[in-house]
């Protein structure tokens, strides 16, 4: 009959949601399960990554470069020696800047007196290590009585 149906329609209505519920309430619980697994494998993984990030980095030890004071015949040599410090440590001098500041810490005399100069003045050559390393040829330091006068001037603005 119609009503046996309908009652037993609504059995299987009642036993599918109550079946819903528990299923529900089942991956409730196996969700929340992992969540709190999850953040504590998240706990015990972020400070070993801070313990990690916080490592300094070791570098390998690169013999400092002979000073250099302008000499046309080693400045080459001096450079390449430069160079190897960077490719070895490239951690420690990251930047062009600090590269070119790690350069004039090593020049002597009239070339320290170039380096000095140009640093002070903080124009482009400060920013680029090339370009720094391109306008400090030898030659440079070969001071005529005009270059002199003008490296002079340049000094008292200082």
């Amino acid at each position: 009959s119609f009503r046996t149906n309908l009652l037993l329609l609504h059995a299987i209505h009642h036993l599918t949601l109550r079946s819903l519920s528990t299923s529900s309430s089942t991956m409730y619980r196996q969700l929340a399960s992992l969540t709190e697994k999850l953040n504590q494998i998240s706990s015990q993984v972020a400070p070993a990554a801070s313990v990690l990030n916080a490592a300094p980095v070791r570098e390998p030890h690169a013999p400092t470069p002979e000073r250099y004071n302008g000499d046309f015949g080693v400045c080459q040599a001096f450079l390449t020696q430069v160079s190897l410090v960077f490719e070895l440590q490239p951690h420690s001098y990251p930047t062009d800047r600090s590269r070119i500041a790690y350069l004039i810490g090593l020049l002597t005399g009239d070339a320290r007196d170039w380096g000095t100069a140009v640093w002070k003045r903080q124009g482009p050559l400060c920013n680029s290590y090339s370009a720094f390393v391109e306008e400090m040829p030898p030659e440079s330091f070969q001071w005529t009585p005009e270059a002199d006068r003008a490296f002079q001037e340049l000094k008292h603005q200082f």
